[in-house]
């Protein structure tokens, strides 16, 4: 069978399960802009559907001849096909079946915040900004002592310098959420200058993008709106194609830039097709590798990001200790040539819970990440504190992105964003458990000595109510 037939089958198959998993989001009232169900099917169509069906029409289908050519042709693509659909069909079993219910924070409503919370949010401001200034848009020439390997930074500047300015966004969506207009006005504009320092940073597309979605998130939000503003909308497709006919690179000058933008509405065919968004094709090499050569990860590298990831490198070197052993064991047997294939091609996040120990991983993996989504929609509702709204908008306009990496670089950029949210919180006005409360109510009363001492007013203020 020709590569364009298994592409043409396996879009079609995937398609088709789609739109039946989109009725019933439809029916459960589910299938829009500030779902994780939506944002999930949305990934599911651009990886599984979009890209490997434009790559048919296009004929810009190099990378799955390759891939499928080397992992065996039909018998993977028809294995992988199948993995794909049971993991789609978990995800969504479990999502629909997930009752959503508002999350808190134990945080209150306060009328305002303390100056403890906004000098917090002075201070990831005055963290973030240089970053941004600095990395990504290039200024003082702080780039230049950047030195990666294999995802690690080794050189002068380190991860937490690097990725600074991500402690802007938490407390920017925060700040427009919390304050009267003119406040508001200095998050949009943050916003704002967010998205265009991603014009200038080679690195970080992504992130350009994810915060056009969290500004139309935040504003339908606020409208009390299923759909964003068509106008949003267009931006969002707009900027990201520009940003892929850019790649990895810079714009030389603003007829560069101009030049660009002008090719950016006959480009979106060739986005939809390009390798960026090729997960499948590494999925189908990577599940070849996991299964005959190299062995499954069994969440190593997971439960090594999970707790040491977030310490610095300069700290602890060896940090990835876990990873760097699995590696050692596992390059020889794949060979330098698949690797080199292999090499920063990302299989999508089913892909990633392949990898950890094929079909049962992905089910087990796919119920968690149904069961989070539900959650994670439940941080979105009208009734939602500030904070913990502020939080969700940053980790939905992330998860079309998520959702085509792996399990660990999801974990390791939700927890980054998150770290300033975490210290709001601890500054924030909280509620009372229920548990605390409950116990409160049942406390034992003081018996009285006779009818007068109900009047005594000494006695009632030594009541366990009234302390």
């Amino acid at each position: 069978m020709q590569t364009q037939q298994i592409l043409l089958l396996h879009s079609l198959a995937v398609g088709i399960l789609l739109l039946f998993w989109m009725y019933w989001l439809l029916k459960k009232q589910l299938f829009h802009w500030n779902t994780g169900g939506f944002w999930a099917w949305a990934a599911f169509a651009l990886y599984f559907v979009a890209n490997p069906l434009s790559s048919v029409i296009s004929g810009d289908y190099l990378v799955y001849d390759i891939t499928l050519a080397i992992a065996g042709k039909e018998k993977r693509a028809i294995w992988i096909g199948l993995v794909i659909c049971i993991g789609i069909s978990v995800f969504f079993l479990v999502y629909l079946r997930t009752r959503a219910a508002t999350v808190r924070w134990q945080l209150k409503h306060p009328a305002r915040y303390s100056p403890a919370v906004w000098s917090f949010v002075i201070l990831c401001f005055v963290i973030g900004m240089p970053a941004l200034l600095t990395f990504r848009i290039g200024l003082f020439g702080g780039v230049q002592n950047v030195v990666v390997e294999q995802g690690r930074f080794v050189g002068e500047v380190s991860g937490y310098e690097y990725s600074a300015h991500t402690f802007l966004l938490v407390p920017t969506v925060f700040l427009i959420l919390v304050v009267p207009q003119p406040g508001r006005l200095v998050g949009w504009v943050l916003m704002a200058i967010y998205v265009l320092a991603s014009l200038a940073d080679p690195w970080s597309r992504f992130l350009g993008v994810s915060v056009l979605i969290a500004i139309s998130l935040t504003d339908t939000l606020r409208r009390s709106k299923h759909w964003p503003r068509v106008t949003l909308v267009v931006l969002i497709v707009f900027i990201t194609t520009i940003l892929w006919i850019r790649g990895h690179g810079t714009f030389s000058s603003r007829t560069d830039l101009l030049t660009t933008a002008a090719q950016a509405p006959t480009s979106l065919l060739d986005t939809l097709s390009s390798g960026d968004a090729a997960m499948l094709a590494t999925f189908y090499l990577d599940s070849y590798t996991r299964d005959t050569l190299a062995g499954f990860d069994y969440g190593i590298p997971l439960l090594n990001y999970s707790v040491t990831g977030l310490v610095p490198f300069r700290l602890f070197p060896q940090k990835y200790f876990l990873i760097d052993q699995l590696r050692d064991q596992q390059t020889p047997r794949i060979g330098l040539e698949i690797q080199a294939l292999l090499y920063g091609a990302k299989s999508s996040l089913i892909g990633s819970f392949y990898t950890e120990g094929g079909i049962i991983a992905v089910v087990l993996m796919m119920a968690l990440a149904g069961w989070l989504s539900r959650r994670l929609d439940g941080m979105l509702h009208a009734d939602a504190p500030p904070l913990v709204k502020a939080t969700g908008i940053i980790w939905m306009s992330l998860l079309w992105m998520i959702w085509g990496s792996a399990d660990y670089w999801a974990l390791t950029m939700l927890g980054m964003v998150a770290l300033p949210a975490i210290g709001i919180w601890l500054l924030s006005p909280k509620t009372r458990s229920k548990r605390s409360q409950t116990s409160r109510a049942l406390a034992p009363q003081p018996l009285m000595s006779s009818p007068i001492s109900a009047f005594n007013p000494t006695h009632r203020a030594n009541k366990p109510q009234d302390r």
